[in-house]
């Protein structure tokens, strides 16, 4: 398959997806929206809280899906078939004992931080802990299912992924209506039909790949060097797994130790709204991310150094486009959305909507590290920095300073980890660290020039449902021009051209 075919098959996976995030992301706000109404701020801050303590023992499924994932890729690259079936096979096996690892780990320490660490009042423990079982289960599904998902996005089959998505959105809504309905115990009854969400999804993902992804028999694999080649990537994989857990949520906990539960339930909300938002960047992320590994090793560099820039510039203006006009309305559409917003929920989403943009230089050193295989000091550097993101927030907490304090070092730290990520990779793959440098400092200036006209031109007007429709209105086309003209090379401004005329 040429350059300009695999490129066109990107953009076509990149708008299937695109039709996935706006169905799943209109649903997923309203969905939020109706299930903070029926919970309440607390017990939809004790949902989060709760499902957080889960996570710190599931990092161990997003290292395995994206060892998998990689592997996945590679061997395709390669085209060896062989090689592809006993990693699928040896990746499932690893994914099950995991699972039972992180059953063990769950009702025991977790438990125990549960029930005596986290800030919970007492009439709702009870309440907690059966919704923690049901999070376990849910975290359990997704782990085992990761390989299923792995192969379906290295196969490219972008179609299948968006069918899943919406029928995932759309059982979510359904429950968000169900439980609007009179409950006596709602955090329950919402721990259980999440539950049921992710089962449905599980099946659906399983039955797709064993019926139309030839991948040979799902059996034991029994080749030593399989086992030992997967787990000796994923352990540093994990490791990073680990730091970027206790970054997030260990955030979580701390505002829970030294706010409370209130102060999770702003924090919810503006993880709901960076999800919502960064579902625009993932689908262009998820489409050129199996191009990256496979041009990799196929040993098409050239098409491998174009396609980590693109990636980065992609990600970076796509995500631009829709955080510009939040950033400048995050009030406003928090009220209308939300109706009654819990406190600093404004500065958390507009903290993390900054935290994310930078984020999105990061996205293709991580999946270019990836592809050599070569992870160990890029994993370990990395994750040295987030996990001291986690005692200097503890420490300006206890000194008495806002919530949004653990925002403020989280962004520092994505911009130490950004700098040494791109040293690092640069002497595992050939990439130009000067040209990245150079297309990192142009992108933020334009964002800068786009936001700064923008909120002159936005200022000028009093709050109405009129200057809210405007400045999406007018905000979106005008970044559009601007990053077309100022931000695009002429090769790209070639290819959008061709695109809008088909």
């Amino acid at each position: 398959m040429g350059e300009e075919n695999r490129s066109a098959k990107i953009a076509k996976n990149t708008l299937i997806l695109y039709v996935r995030l706006f169905f799943t992301m209109l649903v997923a706000l309203y969905t939020s929206r109706l299930i903070l109404n029926a919970l309440g701020a607390e017990d939809y801050g004790i949902y989060n809280v709760v499902g957080g303590v889960v996570a710190l023992f599931s990092f161990l499924n997003t290292a395995m899906a994206s060892s998998t994932q990689r592997f996945i890729n590679f061997y395709l690259g390669q085209n060896d078939i062989d090689k592809l079936s006993e990693i699928f096979n040896t990746s499932i096996i690893i994914h099950i004992s995991i699972a039972v690892f992180i059953l063990f780990l769950a009702e025991t320490v977790g438990l125990w931080f549960l029930n005596t660490q986290i800030n919970i009042p007492q009439t709702k423990i009870f309440g907690a802990n059966i919704v923690y079982q049901f999070s376990i289960l849910t975290a359990l599904l997704s782990l085992i299912q990761a390989p299923f998902l792995a192969a379906i996005i290295a196969y490219e089959k972008m179609n299948v992924y968006a069918y899943i998505g919406i029928v995932e959105a759309s059982l979510k809504l359904v429950c968000a209506i169900i439980l609007s309905l009179y409950f006596t115990s709602k955090l329950v009854v919402y721990g259980i039909l999440v539950f049921f969400t992710y089962s449905v999804s599980f099946l659906l993902y399983i039955t797709y790949v064993k019926k139309n992804i030839i991948l040979g028999k799902v059996k034991v694999e029994k080749n030593k060097q399989a086992y030992k080649k997967i787990l000796g990537f994923t352990s540093w994989t994990v490791f990073g797994g680990v730091a970027n857990v206790l970054n997030t949520q260990g955030q979580n906990i701390l505002l829970n130790i030294f706010t409370g539960p209130i102060i999770n339930a702003a924090r919810g909300i503006s993880v709901q709204v960076i999800q919502a938002m960064y579902s625009l960047i993932n689908g262009f992320q998820t489409s050129i991310n199996p191009q990256i590994v496979k041009s990799y090793a196929a040993d098409n560099i050239t098409y491998f150094q174009k396609l980590v820039k693109t990636s980065a510039k992609g990600s970076f203006f796509l995500f631009s486009i829709i955080a510009i006009p939040i950033l400048l309305e995050i009030d406003p559409i928090l009220y209308l959305w939300l109706k009654e917003v819990p406190a600093h929920t404004s500065s958390f989403c507009s903290l993390v909507i900054i935290n994310t943009l930078l984020n999105t230089f990061s996205a293709p050193l991580i999946t270019s590290a990836s592809a050599s295989g070569k992870i160990k000091i890029f994993q370990l550097v990395t994750s040295i920095i987030f996990i001291s993101n986690i005692p200097i927030s503890y420490f300006f907490l206890r000194a008495g300073y806002s919530p949004e304090v653990v925002y403020y070092t989280a962004i520092i730290a994505e911009v130490a980890a950004l700098f040494c990520r791109l040293l690092i990779v640069k002497r595992l793959v050939p990439i130009n660290a000067r040209s990245y440098v150079c297309m990192i400092f142009r992108c933020i200036i334009i964002f800068i020039i786009i936001y700064i006209s923008s909120y002159y031109i936005h200022s000028e007007f009093i709050y109405s449902i009129l200057r809210l429709m405007g400045t999406f209105l007018f905000t979106i086309p005008y970044s559009c021009l601007i990053i077309y003209f100022l931000g695009l090379d002429k090769q790209e401004q070639k290819f959008i051209r061709s695109k809008i005329k088909r």
